[in-house]
């Protein structure tokens, strides 16, 4: 009997990871229907879109987004606790994501699937992984661009996300130990988030929970504090283009689909103001957590919002840290390699 093939998911609250043999992707964790991207967008090239075909109903998907759908047409699956995994909006994302990596995979059978899925630590409940696993172990059908994909979810692992991380830097791609040193220190893991600001510490794979902690303080602040400081220099700009302008790089935005076309608003000191200010917010609550302890040896900062840390002034505190070169994907590639490493 061949070995199932693996996926791994990290379904966050502003992105979804996806990463299998094949390679990674990742994705906005929200998606939009069809209808609302009108005719012309599945006529243009090159456009990184996909639509999908779930119980009669059609959607759109990818990192284009926020390019062709009305901010007030997305659908959001951001949502807190154990209601997020029984609504429906978050079902269908993880469909959607495995049509996505199902579709690098030349077959006209049934994928059998051995599938990891990160959750957040406070998320990790026995309700909420009966729950999730009930609905994962199943045949899926979706229809990704007119083709059809029938994923059968054999097996299901429901792991912390920000453990994936841990698992990164300690095995290798073949799932072995590749850096023995680390699994014998205490590390702290960071992981900046969409929705949350997990601090996780672990000595040799076991958590200890008095230096552990998780706060609702995610990117959706960040964000909405952006929106509300250029709202007051007559800048109309969602949460959604905020995201995709700061995911580039930019600190310019540009009204140039609405009517003001010529209006370019600099954001660029708004920007460093607010992330100076979250990386006081990350300090003061890693502070909290770890109580000036020095039990810690290495610390690694993950997740998509590390990337809006002021490093410098976070090593003036911890100068033992680590950024993660790959912040969003990490936690999705190294549950991927823990599988590898215990499957059987």
């Amino acid at each position: 009997m061949s070995a199932l093939t693996i996926f791994s998911l990290d379904l966050g609250n502003k992105r979804t990871k996806m990463y299998t043999e094949k390679g990674v992707r990742d994705y906005p964790s929200q998606f939009a229907l069809k209808k609302d991207a009108g005719q012309e967008t599945r006529f243009k090239k090159k456009m990184d879109l996909n639509f999908f075909s779930i119980n009669e109903e059609e959607y759109v998907w990818g990192n284009d987004l926020y390019e062709e759908i009305d901010p007030q047409d997305l659908i959001d699956t951001m949502r807190f606790g154990s209601s997020r995994y029984s609504s429906s909006q978050y079902k269908n994302l993880i469909k959607m994501s495995l049509a996505e990596m199902a579709s690098d995979y030349d077959t006209e059978e049934i994928l059998a699937v051995e599938l990891v899925i990160a959750l957040p630590t406070e998320d990790l409940t026995d309700e909420n992984k009966s729950k999730l696993e009930k609905f994962l172990k199943d045949a899926h059908s979706i229809k990704r661009n007119g083709k059809s994909h029938v994923i059968k979810v054999d097996k299901v692992h429901i792991e912390s996300q920000t453990t994936g991380t841990f698992y990164n830097h300690l095995l290798g791609k073949d799932g072995l130990v590749d850096n023995k040193e680390l699994y014998d220190k205490t590390v702290s893991i960071v992981d900046a988030g969409g929705g949350t600001l997990i601090i996780e510490t672990l000595k040799r794979l076991s958590f200890i929970p008095e230096l552990s902690s998780q706060f609702e303080t995610g990117a959706y602040k960040l964000f909405n504090e952006i929106k509300f400081a250029a709202k007051q220099k007559g800048c109309r700009i969602s949460v959604y283009e905020i995201e995709n302008i700061l995911r580039e790089g930019k600190t310019v935005f540009s009204e140039n689909n609405r009517l003001d076309e010529d209006q370019v608003f600099d954001l660029s000191n708004i920007i460093e103001k607010v992330k100076n200010q979250y990386t006081e917010v990350v300090l003061n609550n890693l502070n909290k957590t770890l109580k000036g302890t020095n039990r810690i040896d290495q610390m690694i900062v993950t997740g998509g919002t590390s990337q809006l840390i002021n490093k410098e002034v976070f090593k003036e505190e911890y100068p033992y840290v680590i950024f993660e070169k790959e912040p969003s994907t990490a936690n999705a590639v190294g549950n991927y390699k823990y599988i590898l490493a215990v499957r059987e």
